[in-house]
């Protein structure tokens, strides 16, 4: 995002101080940092952690699958800065390229998919922890693999439509309220665990079922 945001004050300063060449070699210099660091550090851990996931136990990755889902789009944020960057450096009509249409793409992508994933990691641990029953039920990996495609392919179809239909200066109004919304959800998952967790049962005797809340109830807590 903020690599995104410095490539954009760029485009401004190229209009608004033409002849500045400080400005907007500082500026650049600024967007090249923020793109080396993203693809640095971001990008190596989150493919290490896919990695992890990818190899790792059945047990594991069902119980985090929703993380995977969330390193997928941290993936997705470092190829909209590195997209960003070579867009601005080989094109001049930065807007109309072929580059800055993938990177407005990798970028909404990226943007309404990972508060999407974040809220669903917090419903699942306050279900786990304040509906244990429930969480039991719905705890095979097909039910999280089935809500996980659907909503990827509702969030490519959008993107795709940000990317080619004239929405761009809207855009704000359409991502806005899910952010919003999703917030809320987080805050409300995060203080009803909190109070959950305030309240637990001593003295009681943990079966397999209790032992798998438990677990859950400490992972929710951290």
């Amino acid at each position: 995002y903020l690599v995104m945001q410095t490539i954009e004050k760029v485009m401004n300063a190229s209009f608004f101080f033409p002849n500045d060449g400080n400005t907007l070699s500082t500026l650049l210099c600024a967007s090249i940092i923020l793109t080396i660091i993203v693809l640095g550090v971001s990008l190596p851990i989150n493919v290490y952690v896919l990695w992890l996931f990818i190899t790792g136990l059945r047990n594991e990755v069902r119980s985090e699958f929703f993380s995977f889902n969330l390193s997928l789009c941290q993936i997705l944020v470092c190829f909209s800065a590195l997209l960003g960057l070579l867009n601005f450096i080989l094109y001049k009509n930065y807007v109309n390229s072929t580059l800055y249409i993938f990177n407005f793409f990798f970028f909404i992508l990226h943007c309404i998919s990972r508060p999407f994933f974040q809220g669903c990691i917090c419903v699942e641990r306050f279900v786990a922890v304040n509906h244990p029953i429930i969480f039991l039920k719905y705890k095979p990996l097909r039910y999280r693999t089935a809500l996980s495609l659907v909503a990827w392919i509702i969030f490519l179809g959008f993107s795709v439509l940000c990317s080619f239909l004239p929405i761009r200066n809207t855009l704000s109004y359409i991502v806005l309220p899910e952010y919003i919304l999703l917030f809320s959800i987080k805050i409300l998952c995060s203080i009803a665990v909190l109070k959950a967790l305030r309240k637990p049962r001593p003295g009681e005797k943990l079966n397999k079922k209790d032992a798998e809340s438990n677990r859950m109830k400490k992972k929710a807590f951290r």
